[in-house]
């Protein structure tokens, strides 16, 4: 699987969720009203075949929580509460899928 085929999965489900995800300089982030979902790229240096030119890189989901002003009304706080829920739902989905993919270098 490519990195672009796995931002496609993973924009897929944000939006099967009710969130919006969009690329920025090759990252994504997934944010909502109250919260941000960002997707970490991390080379495993371990990984790399001198041979092939290849090295691995594995994606991860980090969730964060905005603050909320003062003045909340509780239907904010019920949405605030289903958009966190659905936020931690999709990262919990995209951590278990445990995407990955080879670059190879040229």
């Amino acid at each position: 699987m490519t990195k672009t085929e796995i931002f496609a999965k993973i924009k897929e489900a944000a939006e099967d969720y009710g969130l919006a995800a969009a690329e920025y300089n090759g990252r994504m982030e997934i944010r909502g009203t109250w919260t941000n979902i960002f997707i970490n790229e991390k080379m495993d240096f371990g990984s790399f075949n001198r041979e092939k030119k290849e090295m691995t890189a594995s994606f991860t989901a980090d969730c964060s929580i905005c603050r909320m002003g003062g003045n909340t009304t509780p239907d904010d706080l019920f949405k605030a509460a289903d958009e966190i829920r659905k936020a931690a739902t999709l990262t919990e989905f995209i951590n278990g899928k445990n995407y990955s993919c080879i670059y190879k270098m040229d």
